[in-house]
């Protein structure tokens, strides 16, 4: 991802979808369309930038969709808890097989 941060124009994206979610209860919207692969959704309890509340429906977007939040991380998952992400990856994957 830091890779994607400095091409050009590609931060505008990312921050776009921020202002994009401000603007609307992005949480509360029926999806119009589904994620058919299994998917693991790993949340940061602590993230300031999306709430809590989107966790849910984020991961009922998916066909196949499994929330695991973590109580102490941020949005920055992988970083805050690396091992904890690392084992609900290794599980997902496995059960997935």
């Amino acid at each position: 991802y830091r890779r994607a941060w400095r091409r050009p124009g590609r931060l505008r994206g990312m921050l776009n979808w921020y202002r994009a979610a401000a603007r609307r209860a992005l949480w509360t919207a029926p999806p119009s369309a589904s994620i058919d692969v299994p998917t693991l959704v790993a949340w940061g309890a602590q993230d300031v930038a999306l709430h809590r509340r989107m966790a849910a429906p984020s991961a009922a977007m998916c066909t196949d969709g499994h929330l695991e939040v973590l109580d102490d991380a941020t949005h920055w998952v992988q970083h805050d808890a690396p091992d904890l992400v690392n084992r609900h990856l290794l599980d997902h994957l496995a059960a997935e097989g």
